[in-house]
């Protein structure tokens, strides 16, 4: 569970619907509502958790998360009344499902005033742009980028995210 001082969590979805986010299988309840992720032994009533490395297998099965990203072999360890995604990469699966939950939320962009942006030009959320930057006309700059002091970023160019 991620610190919601410094990140801001989406609303609970189904196990359904977060089976289709990890590009995985559900094993039991797909209506079940997960509002959150979290490490196998601190996961509760409506948590997910994930098993990709078979030393955790004993913390699995005491488990009290509702639901578990798991690969096909490991499904087998599952305690009884857990919820499972079934996946062939658990590991990748259960960062897609935090990714989810716990977005990249940039602010908005900080352009200097001394640097030179075209009027046509798009510039992502989250992108710097120093002093003396130019960026030039139609020029499409994505979330999170950084644009140092000086640089030029040609007409119609497209960089980032």
């Amino acid at each position: 569970m991620a610190d919601t001082r410094f990140f801001t969590k989406q609303p609970a979805k189904t196990l359904d619907d977060l089976a289709k986010i990890a590009g995985g299988r559900v094993i039991g309840d797909g209506a079940l509502k997960i509002d959150d992720v979290a490490p196998l032994d601190q996961a509760g009533a409506r948590q997910i958790s994930f098993l990709d490395n078979i030393r955790y297998k004993n913390a699995f099965m005491i488990s009290k998360a509702a639901a578990a990203i798991v690969s096909e072999a490991a499904a087998s360890f599952a305690p009884e009344g857990m919820a499972l995604i079934v996946s062939a990469n658990p590991y990748k699966s259960y960062a897609l499902v935090a990714q989810y939950f716990y977005p990249e939320d940039y602010p908005a962009a900080e352009i200097s005033a001394a640097a030179h942006v075209a009027p046509s030009a798009q510039i992502g959320r989250g992108t710097v742009i120093e002093p003396g930057a130019v960026v030039r006309a139609n020029a499409v700059i994505g979330e999170g980028c950084w644009i140092e002091a000086n640089a030029v970023i040609g007409e119609g160019v497209e960089i980032g995210a």
